[in-house]
């Protein structure tokens, strides 16, 4: 019989082999309180006799026991015996009875919490209520039933379903319960919520296969060279690799202190220093006796350190190299910089982050299409490629870089393809070409400005062609504005008159373009809006106006959407003038800016003036060569009254030719009839124009008179026309003026009542010239020629007087004709004036 206190400890070691309720066996027990099973089983038996444990036979020869709870087991019933231990457990735990069949005969508080049923609507379900539906499917609940009425006890984990459908991790109990005969009367069963747990469980197995992740780590580290160290630095080990790269054996090393091995004087101190910090350390140390490079990974403990190490010399070589080729780069002007195949920067040096205007560390890490645009991309992208196929050697991309604060730099980059990890990137030199770009535009400028050159060099020749063609005025702008728009240098050209009247311009010619002067309308009155543009300004200044950039010029806007339509930037309206008279003008207009400067500028303004020259010569070979005239007769009344002259008028003043000097002066000839000379230099010194008169000496009433800028005059003159007859006779002035047909005769007015108010229109009419023929000159070399003269004339004109240089003088043909020398002379100069008068007077006009 074993003692009080021996039973009582196998008594505890019931309840510490199981739940509280779980019935254990005699193996189980002797496990646990190291004894042998029979020894086990005797106590247990005593125990169950005392009445202390309870006991059920369960299969063929096993026996379980468990604890008995409570007293006074005559006061109770068998069911309250039964679960007695269970219904008191902790809420902890879902205990709860069921029938032989499965079926649910009791639930206790904690079966209610972790499977959220209450007793009333529990009660009377099968087991299989809690099992996931895959298990009920494979008849789980089943199999643990009937092996717990095999075996007594079942203990499983796994998948259980609460109420409202969530899933729990649980751990389960279920024990059979029997008769006195030994047959299954019912089951007991105690379930435990273990989720928290397993998933504790499962977070501590994570860390496992971490450490054992680290581990490895370590391990594979082994394939490096490893030495370790006592804590007096002395070798304790070292592997084969330490071996190859110290040049000694492991047993050579075995009690070496490690400044023998490694002599420079910081290996030592650094050892040193790890060891008493007991920190981690890394570094790289040259060995100057096996003369290589080698990095250490140093890891100190109590009993010394462990050392891995590995030759670094060819990375070392290769980081050498780098830093030299980074030094190079660093010195370049040029920009470097490299990208990965992601196009985002991994290297820059400084002078391109000075190109951008930014530091290295905010570039680097940027897509490379913050500094250029989108399209670059794929463009360097493909020229990459062909120069990894080996279509080229090296790419090259002109583009304008963006820099940092906004600006465009204009750029060179030569790059090619750049292995940089598992993939390719981009590496190149980028040049600020800014410099090459404006002598290019210089350049280009230049080249635009010979061909513009070029260019109005023709024009001016296709113009003095068209002159010496006898072409009209309309065939001369024609030429002009076709020339001009079929230049490279100018998109289009147009000419037209100027109407003073109205104030407006008179279209004539376009070229190179449609209908621009209808979508354009344009004015010369400085109070219009229309007027304040180029045409406008060149009327009115008689000067070349020229719009650089007709986008920022004020005055041009009213012209911008058509400037738009029809594609200029730059314009220029010319004035064809001559002798400060404007005939017209013409307009012309280029896509390019600042396109009317320099040399161009003067070249069209002269192009203006040589379009005058020409309309005033082809006016006047009209005036001059057709047969029909124009005649404007102006008259002023009481001339004499108006320039309050004191002089007597009692006769006739007649100015007759006209001579034009240098500078806009021109000497009149005429003579006054019963008039003093008194008279005549009143009228000169009462007139502004009328700036000197001589008069013949010979008494024959002759004068000469000379006028300084008359703008009557010069304006009748620059017109093709001349004044047929001015007279002052009665008081009044008379003037007719001869104009070819195809003359401003509105301008002529305009310029006459300007300098004279007074003025007024008497006629305007066609008249025809009537020519001189051969028959009067015959009629003045017979008639009005004396024998002498004409005898002198003949001689002096077959004798070769009148050559350059002569061939015979005076005093020789006078030796001819055997008279003196002055006699000569007097009979060719009385014979000359009159053959001359007779071709230089004016011929009697007569009307249509």
């Amino acid at each position: 019989m074993e003692s009080g206190g021996t039973l009582q400890q196998t008594l505890d070691a019931v309840e510490q082999v199981g739940e509280p309720g779980e019935p254990v066996t005699a193996s189980e027990l002797a496990d646990r309180i190291g004894c042998s099973r029979r020894t086990a089983y005797d106590r247990l038996e005593q125990l169950a006799d005392a009445g202390e444990l309870r006991t059920k036979k369960i299969g063929a020869r096993g026996r379980v026991y468990w604890r008995r709870q409570g007293t006074g087991a005559d006061n109770v019933s068998e069911d309250d015996q039964q679960f007695r231990s269970l219904v008191d457990a902790t809420e902890e735990y879902a205990i709860f009875g069921l029938d032989a069949e499965g079926r649910i005969r009791t639930w206790n508080p904690g079966a209610e919490r972790i499977k959220g049923y209450g007793t009333d609507e529990i009660i009377g379900e099968h087991l299989s209520t809690f099992y996931t539906d895959e298990d009920v499917a494979d008849g789980v609940p089943e199999q643990n039933l009937a092996a717990a009425a095999a075996d007594g006890v079942v203990k499983d984990e796994g998948w259980r379903v609460r109420r409202d459908g969530t899933r729990f991790w649980a751990k389960i109990v279920l024990t059979a319960i029997y008769d006195d005969e030994g047959d299954v009367e019912g089951f007991a069963k105690v379930t435990r919520d273990m989720t928290e747990r397993r998933q504790y469980e499962r977070q501590l197995r994570r860390q496992r296969d971490d450490l054992e992740a680290e581990l490895d780590d370590v391990l594979e580290r082994v394939d490096d060279a490893f030495y370790a160290l006592d804590e007096n630095l002395q070798f304790t080990y070292a592997n084969e690799q330490a071996e190859q790269l110290l040049g000694c054996s492991a047993e050579e090393l075995r009690g070496s202190h490690i400044e023998d091995v490694f002599p420079e004087a910081d290996v030592g101190e650094r050892y040193r220093e790890c060891l008493s910090t007991q920190e981690p350390s890394n570094f790289e140390l040259f060995s100057e006796r096996r003369s290589i490079w080698l990095e250490a990974n140093v890891y100190p403990s109590a009993s010394g350190l462990s050392v891995y190490f590995r030759d670094t010399t060819e990375r070392k070589r290769r980081e050498q190299d780098l830093e030299l080729y980074e030094r190079i780069v660093e010195t370049l002007d040029d920009g470097v910089y490299a990208v990965d195949d992601d196009s985002q920067f991994v290297f820059a040096n400084e002078a391109f982050c000075e190109m951008l205007g930014t530091d290295r560390e905010s570039l680097l890490g940027e897509h490379a299409t913050t500094v250029y645009d989108d399209e670059i991309g794929p463009k360097a992208a493909d020229a990459a490629e062909r120069v990894s196929a080996g279509d080229q050697n090296i790419a090259t991309l002109e583009f304008d870089l963006h820099t940092a604060d906004g600006e465009r730099i204009p750029v060179e980059s030569r790059f090619g393809p750049l292995p940089y990890g598992e993939g390719e990137g981009r590496c190149g030199v980028v040049r600020d070409i800014t410099g090459r770009k404006d002598r290019e535009r210089r350049l280009e400028h230049q080249r635009e400005r010979l061909e513009a050159l070029n260019a109005l060099n023709t024009i001016a020749l296709d113009i003095t062609e068209a002159i010496v063609d006898q072409s009209t005025r309309a065939e001369i702008e024609r030429v002009l504005c076709e020339d001009l728009a079929a230049s490279d240098s100018y998109t289009f050209a147009w000419s037209a008159g100027v109407d003073q009247a109205t104030e407006s311009i008179d279209p004539h010619v376009e070229a190179g373009v449609d209908g621009y002067l209808e979508d354009a309308p344009m004015s010369i009155s400085p109070d219009d809006a229309l007027g304040q543009g180029p045409a406008g300004r060149a009327v009115r200044t008689q000067e070349m106006q020229v719009v650089e950039d007709v986008f920022s010029d004020p005055d041009f806007e009213p012209w911008h959407e058509v400037a738009r339509e029809y594609g200029y930037r730059a314009s220029a309206a010319v004035p064809i003038t001559h002798e400060g008279t404007v005939y017209g003008l013409f307009g012309v207009y280029a896509d390019r800016l600042d396109a009317f400067a320099g040399e161009e500028r003067r070249m069209l303004r002269q192009l203006g003036e040589v379009v005058g020259h020409a309309i005033v010569a082809i006016d006047r070979k009209r005036a001059l060569m057709g047969d029909e005239l124009v005649e404007v007769e102006f008259r002023i009344r009481d001339v004499i009254e108006m320039l309050d002259i004191d002089a007597e008028s009692n006769g006739r003043v007649h100015l007759s030719q006209t001579v034009p000097l240098q500078d806009d002066d021109y000497l009149v000839y005429g003579n006054a009839v019963d008039e003093d000379d008194e008279f005549v230099e009143e009228l000169v010194e009462s007139l502004p124009h009328w700036s000197e008169v001589t008069f013949d000496e010979s008494g024959n009433e002759r004068f000469e008179l000379t006028l300084a800028d008359p703008p009557v005059l010069t304006t009748i003159a620059s017109l093709g026309g001349d004044i047929d007859e001015a007279v002052i006779e009665d008081g009044d002035y008379r003037m007719s003026v001869h104009l070819s047909p195809g003359a401003d005769v509105r301008q002529i007015i305009g310029a006459v009542q300007e300098a004279y108010p007074e003025a007024e229109l008497v006629t305007r009419r066609q008249i025809n010239r009537t020519q001189i023929d051969a028959e009067a000159i015959g009629s003045v070399l017979t008639d009005e020629l004396t024998e002498r003269q004409r005898t002198a004339l003949e001689s002096a004109f077959y004798a070769g007087f009148f050559e350059w240089p002569r061939e015979q003088t005076g005093e020789e043909v006078a030796e001819t004709l055997g008279i003196s020398s002055p006699t000569f002379h007097q009979h060719v100069r009385a014979a000359e004036r009159k053959v001359f008068e007779a071709l230089l007077s004016t011929a009697t006009p007569r009307e249509d």
